[in-house]
């Protein structure tokens, strides 16, 4: 039951703390999935508070997440829209409160210094929104390229790693977003954010690699490749 409970939640999320804040006429979304149409006031409140309780109550067996699906399909721009939100909260890796602590808790654990530092590095160098779906189609598309054009094994390798962690990142980011909205995406995104790091090494690896005299002694003794 707690499953199942937790699974309406949400739902409720990818609904009403998701998609249907990019739709042009969430009423009329909220019509086409039975759902009552005065729950547009709903749009934007957690599942935990008390009228979404009396909603998720009352309309459980309605609230699926083949609901979003289906309104992804009949409005794509309100599925873009919802990723380019999520991918506007993606890159905080140091999770203080989602992670360590219950949220408004004093006394908690900190943050380790090294996590401080790769937090900040990241929030300086990797883009976020548009920036970052940008930046993941450029490392699926050119990885993708290299999986298939070089002679080199090394370069196909390591692109081929590059081209698994973007695909990981970009998925997850789509998962979190469509699974439970908006709600926590800084913590769901924990390990798109981790995908994207490991594909940066492994294309800033893969430039490494391709330098022409490095790449030629590498050719010549593949022993060293390893």
């Amino acid at each position: 039951n707690g499953h199942k409970h937790s699974r309406r939640n949400n739902a409720y999320h990818s609904l009403y703390f998701g998609i249907l804040e990019h739709c042009k006429d969430p009423t009329a979304q909220l019509r086409a999935e039975g759902l009552p149409e005065e729950s547009i006031k709903l749009i934007g409140l957690p599942a935990y508070s008390n009228e979404a309780g009396v909603l998720i109550a009352q309309h459980n067996i309605r609230l699926a997440h083949r609901s979003t699906l289906r309104i992804s399909m009949r409005e794509p721009t309100a599925l873009i829209g919802l990723l380019r939100d999520a991918a506007m909260h993606a890159g905080n890796i140091e999770l203080d409160y989602l992670g360590m602590r219950a949220q408004g808790a004093v006394d908690y654990r900190s943050i380790p210094s090294g996590v401080q530092v790769w937090g900040r590095l990241r929030r300086a160098v990797i883009p976020r929104g548009d920036g970052l779906l940008l930046l993941l189609g450029i490392l699926i598309v050119g990885c993708g390229a290299l999986c298939i054009v070089p002679k080199c094994p090394t370069i196909r390798s390591w692109a081929f790693l590059g081209l698994l962690f973007s695909l990981i990142s970009f998925l997850e980011l789509c998962g979190s977003a469509l699974g439970d909205g908006l709600y926590e995406i800084d913590r769901h995104l924990f390990a798109s954010n981790l995908a994207l790091d490991l594909a940066i090494c492994a294309c800033l690896t893969l430039v490494m690699v391709a330098i022409p005299g490095r790449r030629r002694k590498l050719t010549a003794n593949p022993i060293a490749a390893g």
